[in-house]
């Protein structure tokens, strides 16, 4: 049997529709069958929850959003995701286009590493919301406030109450992202923790707390009011409390064989460098 390679794009990146054409015919010369190709935004990608059929590999062409946003169709049925960076950052997409139009380009040449997903459940009155986030659940304050306080229990223990702009609660493979510019910590991929980082907190205990993968987090204002919450940087949603725990599954991602995090590091925050 054939392996199907399904293929997801951002239209929003000009250089991309040159590609794929070459792309899908680099494939089937392989003997791989490519049997969509979406773009992120389009209609039939629009529940972000399924594809048209089943597949075994995701090709994603965009930058790191892109992957987010397929983390969501490919999380419960356990699919792979290779991303090809059209962006800026590549975090998650480790892959250049080169490589995989090339015909030496070969799945067997992949390595794919399993990272850590946070699920979330968000009360609001009699309703119980559920969502995912591979980067980071985002807590904030409203445009209109000055401060927020806040509630935060881990495994049901009470931390001291917190004012600030917000909380962030961040996996590893997010510790790179919006957490890291807060000052929380790198923490390596693979690892099964999470962190919460206080975002411009009024007081001087500013380090951020690093949490075992069996941990959960609950959270609220203080006083009891709407929360507004963000999953990976999409839509603002409101809840009146959050608890937050690992999910039940985690996402497949693919790098290149033999890639390592001080060489990415180095390669995105040019750590090691002089001049």
């Amino acid at each position: 049997m054939s392996v199907a390679v399904g293929i997801l794009f951002n239209r929003h990146k000009p250089a991309i529709e040159k590609y794929l054409d070459i792309l899908i015919e680099r494939l089937a010369r392989k003997g791989l069958k490519t049997p969509f190709a979406l773009s992120t935004e389009g209609p039939e990608f629009v529940s972000r929850s399924e594809f048209p059929s089943p597949i075994d590999y995701l090709l994603v062409l965009g930058g790191d959003g892109s992957v987010l946003r397929a983390m969501q169709a490919t999380l419960q049925k356990q699919i792979p995701v290779i991303g090809v960076n059209f962006g800026r950052f590549g975090f998650l997409t480790r892959f250049e286009i080169e490589e995989v139009i090339d015909p030496d380009f070969n799945l067997s040449e992949i390595t794919v590493s399993r990272r850590l997903v946070l699920g979330v459940r968000a009360l609001k009155g009699v309703e119980s919301l559920t969502g995912y986030a591979l980067n980071d659940v985002v807590v904030h304050r409203p445009l209109e406030r000055n401060i927020e306080h806040y509630h935060i229990r881990i495994n049901g223990e009470s931390l001291p109450f917190i004012a600030g702009d917000g909380v962030i609660l961040s996996t590893p493979t997010g510790s790179t992202a919006y957490s890291l510019s807060a000052g929380g910590a790198i923490i390596y991929p693979q690892a099964y923790v999470f962190q919460i980082t206080l975002l411009a907190p009024h007081t001087m205990a500013r380090s951020p707390i690093i949490l075992d993968d069996g941990s959960v987090v609950q959270l609220e204002k203080n006083p009891p009011s709407s929360l507004y919450y963000s999953l990976d940087g999409f839509t603002v949603k409101t809840g009146d409390s959050l608890e937050v725990r690992r999910a039940p599954y985690d996402f497949l991602l693919a790098s290149p064989k033999g890639e390592s995090l001080s060489a990415i590091i180095s390669e995105k925050f040019l750590w090691g460098r002089r001049g």
